[in-house]
This record gives structure tokens, sequence and C-alpha cells, in this order.
């Protein structure tokens, strides 16, 4: 494995890290924002795509604003970009709102 690679691994392992430790922290926090996605996913219009109304809204993940913030705090450049956005969808499906990302 090449040492971009690995620190790639190392950084996703690391915000699965932070994620766990927020959930810890802020058990009610992680709570809502699980419902918010179950909520969101019973309105959609299309589930494949999450479509939110016949306009084409799409809506990808729900992240309390709480964990984003803890998140950016350590990893300043935390979704940036798509493929950030892409990846943590993979990796995180509870915060995933579309069957795929």
């Amino acid at each position: 494995m090449s040492s971009g690679t690995q620190n790639i691994n190392d950084r996703w392992d690391d915000i699965a890290d932070l994620i766990d430790r927020w959930k810890r922290k802020n058990p009610e926090g992680f709570k809502l924002n699980m419902a918010y996605v179950a909520e969101i996913k019973e309105e959609l219009k299309d589930p494949k795509f999450a479509k939110m109304d016949t306009d084409g809204l799409r809506m990808g993940l729900s992240i309390h604003p709480e964990l984003l913030s803890f998140i950016e705090h350590f990893h300043p450049e935390f979704m940036k970009s798509n493929t950030d956005v892409k990846e943590f969808g993979r990796r995180f499906t509870n915060f995933q709102i579309p069957e795929r990302i």
C-alpha cells in the first residue's frame, strides 16, 4: 500500500473515531440526526436518487451541524470536495439519504 493510500485510510479512520466520540458525547444530537434522516427518507418522491420534489431537488447527506463542526476542527478540508461527500456517504451510510450517492 502506498503512503498516499495509507494517509487517506488513516484520515477516514480518524473521522470514524471522531463520529464515535461525538456520538458518545452527544447521544441526543445523534438520535435527532438519525430521526431526521429517517423522516426525510420517508418523504422522498424517488428514494433511489433522493429526489425531494418534481423539480429534481435532491438531498445527499444529513450531518448534524455540531458533528460537522467537530470533524472540521480536526480536518478543515473535510467535505470541501465532491469526492469527500461521496466517500463519506459510502463509508457512513446511516447519514446517507438516497439509496446511492
